[in-house]
């Protein structure tokens, strides 16, 4: 099944360590580009003042999100594109969906991970556990700590420890996901490489 493959514990466990690692890099790149305009930061506060709205970012959006732009979208990229071109194109329909200037750039980017796990499990479980982690967390955050702007504050200040350490867990945890995934036949009558099992 395309959209809700098995996915191993382990598998799964490394997906919310790459997410973690993702987001500190992706609000690196976001804090190199201070003019973009977040044209949704009133509505966002109005939904995080209340639970309805609060799960609805948390948890319903990354569901609804995911069966869409992974589940659906990408699943036909992938059926028609290299996987390359099929993961590009779902990650910038994926940001400019998302309207909002300062959420464009980093939504492409974590996009792009999204669509290249899913391209490697052909299961919508890591995406959902992924986009549920990046959304909850940046909810928590902006609520516990209204006047923090960027995660690093809350320890170095300078985010360069925190970026360094990011990447080197984001190049682990991709290396570990590469080597344990198994790819799908994404195109009919053609049968990918099967990778070596870690």
């Amino acid at each position: 099944e395309v959209t809700w493959s098995p996915v191993s514990g382990v598998y799964l466990l490394m997906s919310a360590v790459i997410c973690l690692a993702t987001m500190v890099i992706v609000e690196y790149v976001q804090a190199l580009m201070p003019w973009l305009p977040n044209l949704m930061e009133n509505t966002f506060d109005i939904l995080q003042s209340g639970w309805v709205g609060i799960l609805s970012i948390a948890v319903l959006g990354p569901v609804l999100e995911e069966l869409l732009f992974r589940g659906a979208i990408t699943r036909v990229l992938l059926k028609k594109y290299n996987p390359t071109k099929a993961i590009v194109l779902s990650a910038l329909v994926f940001g400019i969906f998302h309207i909002n200037p300062v959420q464009i750039v980093t939504a492409t980017l974590i996009g792009l991970l999204l669509g290249w796990i899913y391209y490697k499990t052909a299961s919508l479980v890591p995406c959902i556990l992924i986009h549920i982690i990046n959304n909850s967390l940046s909810v928590y955050l902006g609520l516990k700590y209204p006047d923090v702007d960027y995660s690093w504050d809350l320890f170095t200040g300078t985010g360069y420890i925190e970026l360094t350490v990011a990447i080197v867990i984001f190049v682990g945890a991709f290396l570990v996901m590469r080597r344990t995934s198994i790819a799908y036949p994404w195109k009919a009558g053609v049968r990918e490489e099967i990778e070596v099992e870690a």
